[in-house]
């Protein structure tokens, strides 16, 4: 798997279940290197990675992705911007809903089943 590295953690919160980070995305991380030289972008697979690897570091969920069931990219995210990722998990229906957004722009969200897959 690639290493994209992972953005910093300044603040933890939670309510109702719902996890909230605050992210600073450096631009050494190693899914920027590339990507592009002349306007850095966070690509969208490393948002999604980073989502499930979040949720199962705070909300103890597997890591393991069944399914993609809403997938949305609104904004380019770039380095050096303090990024808000917040993080919700539906036991019942084993699925991780998230949200990037800072005080301008929403960046992407999604809708994704967590677990093995039954094979």
């Amino acid at each position: 798997m690639k290493d994209f590295g992972r953005p910093g953690v300044e603040l933890v919160q939670q309510t109702n279940g719902t996890f909230t980070l605050s992210l600073n995305i450096a631009s050494e991380l190693p899914c920027l290197q590339g990507h592009f030289p002349n306007l850095p972008v966070v690509p969208g697979v490393a948002q999604l990675h980073w989502a499930v690897e979040f949720a199962a570091s705070y909300l103890g969920v597997s890591n393991e992705v069944s399914a993609l069931e809403v997938l949305k990219y609104q904004h380019v995210m770039q380095p050096e911007r303090s990024i808000q990722l917040s993080l919700r998990f539906d036991e019942k229906k084993s699925k991780l809903y998230f949200n990037y957004f800072d005080e301008d722009n929403k960046y992407s969200s999604g809708r994704v089943v967590l677990g093995a897959v039954d094979v």
